[in-house]
């Protein structure tokens, strides 16, 4: 087994890292992890740290799970891997699948399983372009995002995003409308960024608020409200 600083060295020449600037990581070394056990992991000195952030948010249920090891191996011998094109399915996709919907609400009956957040939103913008499209409404392409939202770093969940510098180095393809301000000096988390300015002044419409106001708390239920409508 390397040591630590054999491992840096060998992550700084070979490994690139997301959302890193990788000349000030080779200067100081990157963290390594070696193992995990319930909430807890342990770098390459044998420190014990808590995992606050659950690996990236997805390690919910906690390390070293044994029943999810063996379960995996299972799969893993039985049939590790088969793609779904061509008319072709598996029993674990169609047992996720109807868990998924189950837990879902209602009217959310069909699964399109991806890797990430950001594949997702990535999916579902080019499922929202060709729906329309068959719709003979090919103009329905605005997109919606709360200023400082983050909706992934694939081009097109990056674009969708409301972070100025995520957009910036990563987003193209959607041109961005501002909303000018607000009333209240607490309401930046509800600014909003559009493709076209006529839709903001229509959700405004339906939240009472004056023109070049901006609505506090906008919900979901208001948004649909306007969708179905237009």
């Amino acid at each position: 087994m390397l040591n630590t600083q054999e491992l840096q060295q060998s992550d700084s020449t070979h490994y690139l890292h997301p959302f890193t600037d990788a000349k000030s990581l080779k200067k100081k070394g990157a963290r390594v992890i070696t193992r995990a056990e319930g909430i807890y992991l342990w770098d390459s000195d044998g420190n014990r740290l808590l995992d606050g952030m659950a690996g990236l948010w997805c390690v919910n249920v906690g390390y070293g799970r044994k029943v999810l090891a063996q379960t995996a191996m299972r799969q893993l011998e039985e049939l590790p891997y088969y793609n779904t094109f061509f008319q072709t399915t598996h029993p674990p996709a169609v047992a996720l699948s109807e868990k998924l919907a189950e837990l879902s609400p209602p009217g959310f009956n069909r699964v399109f399983l991806v890797n990430s957040g950001s594949e997702a939103n990535d999916t579902v913008l080019r499922m929202i372009r060709r729906y329309w499209a068959l719709m003979d409404q090919p103009q329905r392409r605005v997109v919606i995002s709360r200023i400082n939202a983050y909706h992934g770093s694939t081009v097109a969940s990056a674009s969708m995003g409301g972070h100025p510098g995520i957009r910036r180095k990563q987003g193209s393809g959607i041109h961005w409308r501002t909303d000018s301000g607000c009333r209240r000096s607490d309401c930046s988390s509800g600014k909003l960024l559009a493709g076209n300015s006529t839709y903001l002044q229509k959700i405004r419409d339906l939240a009472g608020c004056r023109r070049g106001d901006l609505w506090i708390r906008p919900t979901w239920r208001m948004v649909r409200q306007y969708l179905l409508q237009s």
